[in-house]
């Protein structure tokens, strides 16, 4: 049901502002459709606002829309660590300890909590939402003279893999009137194409004009973004063209393998298919040596 009212509320909220208004849902195409939810983020919400001077993360420090700096000179590079469905959590804080021992900034995103929201179930901060913060936050980095702005990476789980892999799209960064684009992304317990339930359109995450690297790094177990059947004949077919694409599968991983907080959640799709979070200590090591080692070489 949840997926249904985000839905709702996505298309209530676009219609004062799209272009094709106008016309009958009914008439427009899944991509028409599509280009009206990127549409309605762009103006559904204030801009969040971010810190203006990078911080040493401690104990205490809060996370939300703050900078984190590592040790040693500037500029460094910097990476966006979106958030899952659940918001800014304590994976978040641990997930910017490892990047800010590997010598990156961090930005960590917070697009619910500023807007009274716990999680995006309710559908009233959007997938397409996150991913304009996301662009609000690469457009920040760029003003802050500590930060290489040549070297600006993001990345997320689930929610925030959404973000990582739309980010590796010219279009969509278009579609977010965005004038700066992230160096490189990775996504992780993510999948290319995302369905919200039966007879509502689809969301295509891997899309075929990429032109920036991202690295996709998937959960074999995972029933809330399974990566089949779409992701094998994509990424094949990107290959095959040369694009930018990296990918691994962990066979026995779970969705939000990171969270120990999480841990054992169980949660049911539209589509009645239920999937259990499980945290995974030498996964969450492998995938972040992985996402490193990727930004990294790029």
């Amino acid at each position: 049901m949840h997926q249904l009212l985000k839905y709702a509320l996505n298309l209530m909220i676009v219609l004062p502002f799209a272009a094709t208004a106008q016309q009958p849902l009914a008439r427009l195409s899944e991509t028409e459709v599509e280009k009206l939810l990127f549409e309605v983020a762009l103006n559904a919400h204030p801009p969040l606002k971010f810190a203006s001077e990078g911080q040493t993360l401690g104990f205490f420090s809060s996370l939300s829309n703050n900078v984190f700096l590592p040790e040693g000179k500037g500029p460094y590079p910097a990476v966006v660590l979106v958030h899952h469905c659940g918001g800014v959590l304590q994976y978040s804080r641990e997930r910017a300890k490892d990047f800010l021992a590997a010598g990156f900034a961090v930005l960590i995103l917070d697009s619910l909590s500023p807007r009274g929201q716990k999680t995006c179930r309710s559908g009233i901060v959007s997938s397409e939402r996150v991913l304009k913060d996301a662009y609000d936050a690469l457009a920040h980095l760029h003003t802050m003279q500590n930060i290489d702005s040549s070297r600006i990476y993001v990345t997320g789980g689930s929610l925030g893999s959404m973000t990582a892999t739309w980010a590796a799209s010219p279009e969509v960064a278009a579609l977010m009137q965005s004038k700066y684009r992230f160096r490189a992304s990775a996504g992780w317990y993510s999948n290319c194409v995302y369905r919200h339930a039966p007879n509502l359109p689809a969301l295509r995450l891997l899309r075929k004009d990429i032109d920036k690297p991202v690295l996709l790094l998937m959960a074999g177990k995972d029933y809330e973004m399974p990566p089949e059947p779409d992701c094998t004949p994509l990424l094949k077919e990107l290959t095959s063209q040369a694009k930018p694409v990296g990918w691994h599968l962990y066979p026995n991983a779970h969705h939000t393998w990171d969270s120990r907080e999480q841990d054992g959640h169980v949660w049911t799709n539209a589509f009645g298919v239920s999937t259990t979070y499980r945290y995974s200590e030498p996964i969450t090591v492998d995938a972040m040596r992985r996402t490193i080692e990727f930004f990294n070489q790029h």
